[in-house]
């Protein structure tokens, strides 16, 4: 009876995907020229922040989260056919070099400081990946006590003209469908499973990589 009653479940997600699908943001028209992609960062305040604010200010996330993520997020690139880009283990040099230049000095804006960075690795165009907020599942695929989320936000930084291109935001902690019946579509692409904080990761890079043209 369970069995019968999760089928009809899944078959109900379905029909309401037909009727409540995600919005889907048409790519941007990305500039030719020469792209660096940054290494993932995690900012621990608010004026870190090119945009927007910190879901929880302070928190630290581990590093091999970071490199985690700038593996998943050269995947996705390539997968998607984007070649030719510095990769982030290139660009965390310049990223090392600004920081140490900079302190001790008065503080610059988030924005100037990836023009640096930019202007550091000489490209015409610089991708900065942010994760804001992390959190990991505790539970297994088919019951959580806590389900994952994930806060990021994607840039493509205008180096020569110093100013912000583009931004995209992704804001997830997953739920389940019977609270979250708009979302029905991605509760069958799942299987009905309950996904890691890297799997929703990898969802929200692809998304955002895909509206910035990427």
């Amino acid at each position: 009876m369970k069995r019968r009653l999760s089928i009809l479940f899944v078959l109900l997600a379905a029909v309401l995907f037909s009727g409540c699908a995600e919005h889907q943001v048409p790519p941007i028209s990305r500039p030719d020229g020469v792209y660096a992609v940054a290494g993932m960062t995690h900012p621990k305040y608010n004026w870190q922040l090119m945009a927007g604010y910190l879901p929880m200010e302070g928190k630290e996330v581990e590093r091999e989260v970071l490199f985690e993520l700038d593996q998943t997020m050269m995947q996705l690139l390539a997968s998607h056919g984007v070649n030719g880009l510095t990769p982030p283990a290139n660009t965390r040099q310049c990223q090392e070099i600004i920081t140490f230049e900079n302190k001790g000095a008065s503080r610059i804006t988030a924005r100037q400081y990836w023009v640096n960075v930019g202007k550091c690795m000489k490209v015409d165009y610089l991708i900065v990946p942010q994760l804001l907020y992390w959190k990991e599942r505790q539970g297994s695929e088919w019951g959580v006590e806590n389900p994952a989320g994930v806060v990021m936000d994607l840039y493509i930084v205008d180096v020569k003209n110093e100013s912000l291109l583009a931004r995209r935001h992704f804001d997830e902690t997953q739920r389940d469908l019977s609270s979250d019946l708009g979302n029905a579509g991605k509760f069958v692409d799942r299987g009905g499973k309950w996904i890691t904080a890297s799997e929703l990761a990898r969802e929200g890079l692809e998304k955002m990589l895909l509206e910035l043209g990427l």
